[in-house]
C-alpha cells in the first residue's frame, strides 16, 4: 500500500476531482485546513451548519479515494457519540439543567464531526507524500531543513497509518466475529488484540521497508520546491476569508 503514500486514488481506480482540489498547492490546502480547524471551534450553529455541508460534500465526492472509509465514518461517528455524552454527563454533574447539557453536548458533537470532516476531506484530496512536502516547505524557513524533513516524515506517516490502522482493527474484528462467533469475551479480546498487534507490526515492517527503498527517509527526498501559483493562493486567501466570514454568522 506504498502507493497510497504517493496517491490516495491509485489504489481505488478512477477518481473524481471535485473542484480540482487535488491539485492544489498542499502548502495552501493545509494553511487552510488549520485555519478552518480554528474557525470551527469557535463558530456557532450557523457556521457549523455551513462548514459540515461544505466539508460532506468534498468527503463524499472523494470517498473512492479513502481505503476502508465506510469503517473510518462508523469509528469517527462511535468517537463523536462517546465525547458527546462525555460532554452531557459533566454538564448534569456540574449542576447544569438538563436542556443546557443537551444543547452544549449537540455543540461539542458538531465541532467534531466537522474536525473529523475535515480531516478526512484533506487525507483524500492530497497524498500523504504531497502533505509531507507542504510541510517541509512551510518548516524549512523557520526550523531549518534538518528538523523540518522529519518533522514532515513524521506527519506524513502518521496520516498515512491512522486510516490503515483503522482498517486492520476492522479486518480482524470482522475476522473473529465469522470464524469464532460463540467465542467468550475474556478469549475474543486478548485474541483480537494479539492478531491487531501482528497484523500492525507486518504492515509497519513493509511500509518501513519501502519507504527506506524509495529513498523517502533522507534529507534529499524532501527538499524539492513546489512551484508557486499565485492564483491558488488567491483562492486559498479567498476561501479563508469567505470561511472567517461564515464563522461570524
Amino acid at each position: 500500500m506504498i502507493e497510497a503514500f504517493d496517491d490516495p486514488g491509485r489504489a481505488c481506480g478512477k477518481r473524481r476531482d471535485f473542484l480540482r482540489l487535488s491539485g492544489l498547492d498542499p502548502r495552501v490546502k493545509l494553511l487552510a485546513a488549520l485555519t478552518l480547524g480554528v474557525l470551527v471551534w469557535r463558530s456557532s450553529w450557523p457556521g457549523l451548519i455551513a462548514y459540515f455541508l461544505f466539508l460532506g460534500t468534498v468527503a463524499w465526492n472523494y470517498r473512492h479515494s479513502w481505503p476502508g472509509s465506510r469503517n473510518l465514518m462508523r469509528t469517527y461517528m462511535a468517537f463523536v457519540i462517546f465525547w458527546s455524552l462525555a460532554k452531557f454527563g459533566l454538564g448534569l454533574l456540574g449542576g447544569a439543567a438538563w436542556e443546557l447539557a443537551a444543547g452544549d453536548a449537540l455543540l461539542v458533537a458538531a465541532r467534531i464531526s466537522c474536525l473529523l470532516l475535515l480531516g478526512a476531506a484533506l487525507t483524500m484530496t492530497t497524498s500523504t507524500r504531497s502533505m509531507g512536502l507542504g510541510l517541509s516547505s512551510l518548516l524549512r524557513p523557520v526550523i531549518g531543513q534538518e528538523r523540518a524533513w522529519r518533522l514532515a516524515l513524521s506527519f506524513a506517516l502518521m496520516a498515512h497509518f491512522l486510516p490503515m490502522t483503522w482498517r486492520v482493527v476492522e479486518q480482524v474484528r470482522e475476522t473473529v466475529r465469522r470464524r469464532c462467533p460463540k467465542l467468550r469475551l475474556r478469549r475474543r479480546v486478548p485474541l483480537m488484540a494479539q492478531a491487531i498487534l501482528r497484523n500492525l507490526g507486518k504492515l509497519t515492517w513493509d511500509q518501513s521497508l519501502a519507504i527506506a527503498g524509495r529513498g523517502m527517509d533522507k534529507s534529499e527526498a524532501w527538499e524539492s520546491r513546489i512551484p508557486f501559483c499565485g492564483r491558488q493562493w488567491a483562492a486559498g486567501l479567498f476561501f479563508v476569508l469567505a470561511s472567517a466570514g461564515v464563522s461570524l454568522l
